[in-house]
């Protein structure tokens, strides 16, 4: 009778888990689409930002090679390209950073884990070993070696 409940209860959770998934899989997809608008829009500035840094980092880059073979040629340019070095490596520190995509959302994960909130494991065993003993019975726990005996 136990592990008939167990099993009806269970297939019922699996049923609810389906619907529950559904429903939190339309939330998911909303919040998701409103996440995904603004991402967009976070990429488009970013991508206008990236082309801002990579013209000036070339402009830097030039100025520099333009000093590092000045500098070969006459010492006192060795200042200018000191100062343009640090300058190229400053701005290299400051490329922007690429917004973080939001992740769609994944009907079979969002299931997966409406199921697993359901427990096959109804304890039956454990219940009939109570009631048997309750009634009389007695248990007895013994090891049998079943492999590689001496």
């Amino acid at each position: 009778k136990c592990k008939d409940t167990c099993e009806k209860k269970y297939s019922i959770c699996l049923k609810n888990a389906i619907e529950n998934s559904k429903q939190i899989y339309k939330e998911l997809e909303k919040s998701y689409e409103k996440e995904y608008q603004q991402y967009l829009k976070r990429y488009a500035f970013y991508l206008k930002e990236l082309e801002m840094w990579q013209n000036r980092y070339m402009r830097i880059k030039q100025d520099y090679e333009y000093y590092y073979r000045k500098c070969f040629i006459d010492k006192s340019w060795c200042d200018e390209r000191d100062y343009y070095k640090k300058l190229l490596e400053d701005w290299g520190r400051k490329k922007p950073y690429k917004p973080y995509e939001p992740k769609k959302p994944d009907f079979e994960h969002v299931l997966n884990k409406q199921q697993n909130l359901c427990d096959k494991d109804c304890n039956c065993q454990n219940q009939y070993e109570i009631c048997f003993q309750e009634c009389g019975g007695k248990l007895e726990i013994k090891r049998i070696c079943v492999e590689n005996c001496q």
